[in-house]
């Protein structure tokens, strides 16, 4: 009696399984869940391993709507797969490029099948190291861009040369919608082309200019930025510039900027008093990056920190500011509690009490950038582990020295320890810069 109830029990509970098993098959959800799981593969994954599975994979696989985002990095993608792909995606909002040697051709593509597109990436164009030639983008290809794709929002040539006058100045006549630009290692940017971008882009959110300005005197530059501040005051939420050319009273402008998040300076070597008054007055600041500031005293940048409008900074680097000692870490200890990620690469001054000042009183560090410190001698190291539990990311110089290098084994197993070669005081380190 026993053994047959077990039987019925097993027999109806065997059927209630393969019931589920079969209800919840992959197969029995509807087009629009199975594409959105799709989405999350790569374009080479879809085709390659998707689309042999069935007839209704293979056409769900080449749905135009899984090619609103499209990569091509290095040598993956041949050039006609990636042309044909373009032309295979009437709705792609974003396509970025990275280290490819075929851009010309595809951006010509692109503005033939794909002028819907918003979003536009082009990183490591070229490899030449010849400075006259090096990442340079034909003047004619960029204006044609501008024409055939005027919904692009966000335009990211960071790494390339671009001597064409015209395109700065048709760049917010032809992309009305244009609120991200960025643009680095701008070796022909001038005064002239910072000013068409600030005077005709007018929904201009972010704008990232780094590189040494070499055109044009001072007093041109000047002039740029107080009209840059003045224009997008209300707008700008990210901002990074060369500001070596820049005085101290320029920098007044920058606390009309209310709404900055981001504000990364380079080289700012004329920054002082009023300048450090103008960023301490940005109460939304959640990055800032002061790179290079070796004249300021350290009474003065404390200042900056000790008014407490600083809280809110998850995002500081002070990469190359001599002037940074345990003094000033001490204060940015007490007021920057939040931070996240923080750089102190090639700071002289800081000892290691210092550093464990800070690990003490920041413990949400993720990412810390102890590059060349010469008066570390790897101390602070063994307060990680009692203090900065959540850090996963250590840079430091290879080699080190020994002190260092005998503690750096009492490190936890979670954090990983990031080696950059020695380099001269005038490079930063990549780390969290």
């Amino acid at each position: 009696m026993k053994r047959a109830k077990y039987q019925r029990t097993a027999v109806y509970t065997d059927r209630c399984l393969r019931s589920r098993t079969s209800s919840c098959h992959i197969s029995r959800l509807p087009n629009e869940m199975i594409t959105l799981i799709f989405s999350y593969l790569d374009v080479l994954e879809l085709r390659a391993s998707v689309a042999p599975v069935c007839k209704r994979w293979y056409e769900l696989a080449h749905s135009p709507v899984l090619l609103r985002k499209l990569r091509f990095e290095g040598s993956r993608v041949a050039t006609d797969t990636a042309k044909h792909l373009l032309e295979k995606a009437p709705l792609l909002r974003e396509l970025t490029l990275v280290k490819r040697g075929d851009v010309d051709e595809l951006l010509s593509q692109l503005c033939k099948t794909n002028r819907r597109v918003e979003t536009l990436t082009i990183k490591q164009y070229s490899q030449e190291s010849d400075s006259c030639r090096w990442l340079l983008l034909r003047a004619p290809l960029l204006n044609r861009l501008l024409r055939c794709c005027p919904c692009i929002r966000h335009l990211d040539l960071s790494e390339f040369n671009i001597r064409s006058g015209k395109f700065f100045h048709d760049l917010g006549r032809l992309l009305p919608n244009l609120t991200s630009l960025q643009l680095s290692h701008g070796r022909f940017l001038t005064p002239a082309n910072v000013r068409d971008v600030a005077v005709h882009c007018s929904r201009l959110e972010r704008l990232w200019l780094s590189g040494v300005n070499h055109c044009d005197n001072r007093d041109a530059w000047k002039d740029t930025y107080t009209t840059l501040f003045t224009l997008h005051w209300s707008t700008l939420t990210h901002l990074k510039f060369d500001a070596h050319k820049l005085t101290d009273y320029e920098f007044k402008g920058l606390s009309k900027c209310v709404n900055l998040r981001k504000l990364h300076l380079l080289n700012a070597k004329h920054l002082d008093k009023q300048g450090l008054q103008a960023i301490g007055s940005l109460c939304r600041l959640l990055s800032l990056r002061l790179h290079n500031v070796r004249h300021l005293c350290c009474v003065s940048l404390a200042e900056l920190f000790r008014k407490g409008n600083m809280r809110g900074l998850v995002d500081l680097s002070l990469a190359g500011c001599t002037c940074v000692d345990d003094a000033c870490a001490e204060v940015i200890a007490r007021n920057c509690r939040q931070l996240h990620s923080l750089s102190l690469a090639l700071v002289d001054d800081m000892t290691d009490s210092g550093v464990i000042a800070i690990l003490r009183s920041c413990d949400n560090l993720y990412n810390l950038d102890l590059y060349h410190m010469r008066s570390l001698n790897g101390a602070a190291f063994a307060s990680i582990a009692l203090f900065a539990r959540k850090l996963r990311f250590l840079v430091l110089e290879h080699p080190c020295d020994r002190s260092k290098e005998e503690r750096i084994g009492t490190l936890p197993s979670s954090v990983q320890v990031h080696r950059s070669p020695s380099a001269d005081n005038t490079n930063i380190c990549a780390g969290c810069c």
